[in-house]
């Protein structure tokens, strides 16, 4: 049993409460502190750790402590803020690895990977915030400082206190109802857009008031015998186990698929599970054994009649036969509407033919495309057709460039000139992501080399890898390397190892 017990600060990350009870229980090391406590019968060296909600410590923590689940993961962890960018089956997969028995891969993202803390709140009360790591936030809701070391914008802070709203409102839904809601309000959003590019997109149409307004209707576990529903929402909630008295978390949709108590599905084989899966699903019988989730299984639909061979990772990711695809052109306009001003002109196996009522022209795309990427093909085209749809999204990116020429396909390089006068060759991939000047680039290095001075100083153990510099910067892998070993040439960093370089002393 734990000795000294203490109960979690406000917004507190999982790791830097377990950090505090291990100092509070005379312990250094969180590893040793959770093998003394929840793993005693694991090694030390193979105790999983990490900053993410998908952190199994959890489970076992509660069973130990008799700590509320719910509690603690909605409170504590990054996952109320990632969930409506999830679909159901990912939301599934990320409880699954903190409540119960993945099915398959145990490999699920790591939403937050590193630590940041800020520097006022820190002298209020210091512990690691969760609205301070979540993806994509540099600065302080509260008090607009800096997290990483580095000079912060406006358009920081916003983000930050946006994504915190985000946060703690808990709004129930999944990537698909999301997208269909800012769809209505001219927000693109994909399947796989994530959240930072998911709230970035949102913040400038959508407040987050609207969104837990409108966003509230989730699906909702449907009653189960021997269950009870202890508390929560669609896309986290609390479950007893009556038979077995095991508290766990999972989303209504995974336990309406037969997700559910951990303890009991502990001792069922994953052919079993899938069996389980599929009877929960409803109308398929399995005809073949399951051999893995990445072979085929082979399914007769009841309704139809028809047999589908079909992987059972991609059933379990939602595939159903095609008859449930069939649409009317009455349900796919209705659908289509929902979307903004089209009005659909021909639909043909699997494709639609399209009139975008504000633009006047017309245009022919898949019907899952669409659904998945739903504006006009014409006057808002994702890809690029001809010179002047390049010369257009150039300034809208920035306008501060022009295009020159020598424009031959979407995957092209072509000549951009500055305002510098500078003329370089530049893909549009690649500009998208980074529209800036080489010469002018060359002018800032003084202030890049204090940006990686500062990030560097506030890691704990003064060592970063080139990849983590490049992405922290924004600027190329090349570029990044060629800026630690100029730190290196000037006496200020040291290598560590392969690809790693150490902080030796500040300017």
């Amino acid at each position: 049993m734990l000795g000294n017990y203490l109960p979690p600060f406000e917004d507190e990350m999982l790791l830097s409460w377990f950090s505090r009870l291990a100092r509070l229980n005379g312990i250094d090391n969180v590893k040793t502190f959770l093998q003394a406590f929840v793993y005693p019968h694991k090694k030390e060296k193979f105790i999983p750790l990490s900053y993410s909600c998908t952190n199994q410590c959890l489970r076992y923590f509660c069973e130990q402590t008799e700590c509320s689940p719910y509690d603690l993961f909605v409170k504590h962890t990054e996952y109320p803020a990632v969930a409506p960018f999830l679909t159901d089956y990912r939301q599934t997969q990320v409880l699954l690895a903190v409540f119960g028995k993945p099915m398959g891969s145990k490999s699920i993202n790591r939403f937050i990977k590193r630590a940041q803390v800020c520097a006022a709140c820190q002298k209020e009360m210091p512990y690691i915030r969760v609205s301070h790591n979540l993806p994509g936030v540099r600065a302080c809701w509260k008090h607009g400082c800096s997290l990483d070391g580095a000079p912060v914008t406006v358009e920081d802070v916003t983000y930050a206190r946006y994504a915190h709203e985000f946060l703690t409102a808990k709004i129930d839904c999944n990537i698909k109802q999301l997208m269909k809601f800012a769809g209505q309000r001219g927000v693109r959003l994909t399947m796989h857009i994530g959240f930072e590019k998911g709230i970035r997109a949102l913040m400038p149409m959508i407040s987050v008031a609207e969104l837990k307004d409108k966003l509230n209707g989730n699906e909702q576990a449907v009653p189960a015998a021997d269950y009870t529903v202890l508390q929560g929402y669609g896309a986290i909630t609390e479950f007893c186990h009556d038979t077995c008295g095991t508290k766990f978390c999972m989303n209504a949709n995974g336990f309406n698929l037969g997700f559910q108590c951990p303890t009991c599905q502990k001792k069922m084989t994953d052919a079993e599970r899938f069996q389980n899966y599929v009877d929960h699903v409803g109308g398929y019988e399995l005809l073949t054994p399951y051999e893995g989730l990445g072979e085929k299984v082979a399914l007769r639909h009841s309704k139809c009649g028809r047999v589908m061979e079909i992987k059972a990772f991609h059933f379990l990711e939602g595939n159903r036969c095609t008859c449930n695809y069939y649409h009317t052109p009455a349900e796919i306009q209705e659908t289509i509407r929902r979307f903004g001003n089209f009005k659909l002109l021909a639909y043909k196996k699997e494709r639609v033919t399209i009139l975008h009522e504000d633009c006047g022209q017309r245009f022919t795309v898949g019907y899952k495309k669409f659904l998945a990427r739903p504006w006009c093909k014409k006057c808002n085209p994702r890809f690029l057709r001809s010179e002047e749809t390049l010369q257009t999204e150039i300034k809208v990116i920035s306008p501060d460039f022009e295009y020159v020429g020598g424009f031959t396909g979407s995957t092209s390089s072509f000549t951009i000139r500055h305002k510098c006068g500078c003329e370089f060759q530049r893909g549009i991939y690649e500009f998208r992501k980074n529209p800036t000047c080489p010469r002018c680039s060359k002018l800032v290095t003084g202030a890049r080399r204090t940006q990686f001075i500062g990030y560097m100083a506030q890691k704990v153990d003064k060592t970063v890898t080139i990849k983590e510099m490049q992405e922290y910067s924004g600027i190329s892998y090349d570029a990044a390397k060629r800026e630690l070993h100029r730190l290196v040439e000037s006496g200020i960093a040291a290598k560590a190892e392969r690809g790693k370089y150490r902080l030796e002393r500040q300017e």
